[in-house]
């Protein structure tokens, strides 16, 4: 596991690893999914220690946004 994410490979589903980085708290989050016995997926969310180190690879990396609109 890199810097907490689980890289192993998966027999089923596809999702794949995902950082999520807490703006206002300043926090690394890996977000780990793991098969449950019923079907359904759990998610795990596990705080990374900063500082770490890391090699990104950014001509395959996904990004989203989101918009936080008043009254939403």
């Amino acid at each position: 596991m890199a810097i907490g994410l689980d890289l192993e490979e998966k027999k089923r589903g596809d999702f794949l690893p995902v950082l999520k980085f807490d703006a206002k708290a300043g926090d690394f989050i890996a977000v780990n999914r793991e098969p449950q016995s019923d079907g359904t997926w759990e998610k795990s969310e596990v705080e990374i220690a900063t500082p770490f180190k890391a090699v990104v690879d950014f001509n395959n990396m996904q990004k989203g946004w989101i918009s936080f609109k008043p009254g939403a």
